[in-house]
C-alpha cells in the first residue's frame, strides 16, 4: 500500500508489509543522498564496524571490530576485508543520528514503532543472519536488500550467507 493513505490502525502489524512512498519527501530518497553526496556530507562520521557472521547472535547490536568512518568503510580497498556492516542504534547523544534525521520527518503511521532509530550501512556481499525482534520498520534510501522472512513459531533456520539460501532452501521451507 501507499504510505500516504495509511493510518496506524489501517494495517496489520502482525504481518510483514511493504509500504511504498513513506519517505519519498526525504532528501535522502533523492539525489541528495546518492553515494557521492552522502559521503561528501557524512563521510567523516564514525561508526562501529560489526562482523556479519556474529551480528545475529545478540539481542543488542553485538561486538564490534573497530571504529571506522563512512568514507573508509566504502573505500574500494576495504571491500577485501571480512564481511562487516555498520550498525548503530545509539540514538541518545549520537551526532550521526541527529545529522541523519535533521532532513527527515517520521511517517505518521510509523511514529510509534521502534523506540530508537537505527542506522545501518552495508557493502555488497555483506549480511545480517536470521534474527527476530518486535515491530520495526526500515527506510531504505539507496541500494538493494534481500529479505527472508519466517513465521515466528518456526525454528530459526541455520545461519548461512544469504546468497546460499537462493541456491538451497533450508530444510522444511517452501
Amino acid at each position: 500500500p501507499k504510505a500516504a493513505a495509511l493510518s496506524r490502525e489501517s494495517f496489520d502489524r502482525g504481518s510483514p508489509c511493504l509500504l511504498r512512498g513513506a519517505v519519498d519527501s526525504w532528501p535522502a530518497a533523492g539525489d541528495a543522498w546518492n553515494r557521492e553526496a552522502f559521503l561528501n556530507r557524512f563521510g567523516q562520521l564514525r561508526f562501529k564496524l560489526r562482523p556479519c557472521a556474529q551480528l545475529h547472535e545478540y539481542s543488542y547490536t553485538g561486538p564490534w571490530q573497530q571504529i571506522v568512518t563512512l568514507e573508509d568503510y566504502f573505500a574500494e580497498d576495504s571491500k577485501k576485508e571480512a564481511p562487516a556492516v555498520l550498525f548503530e542504534n545509539s540514538f541518545l547523544n549520537c551526532d550521526a543520528q541527529k545529522a541523519f534525521w535533521a532532513d527527515c520527518e517520521l511517517p505518521p503511521a510509523l511514529a510509534d514503532i521502534h523506540a530508537e532509530p537505527i542506522f545501518s550501512a552495508a557493502r555488497k556481499h555483506t549480511y545480517v543472519g536470521f534474527h527476530s525482534h518486535k515491530a520495526s520498520w526500515l527506510a531504505q534510501v539507496q541500494g538493494r536488500k534481500a529479505w527472508w522472512l519466517a513465521p515466528a513459531d518456526r525454528e530459526m533456520p541455520p545461519i548461512r550467507e544469504p546468497w546460499d539460501y537462493v541456491e538451497e532452501r533450508p530444510e522444511g521451507e517452501d
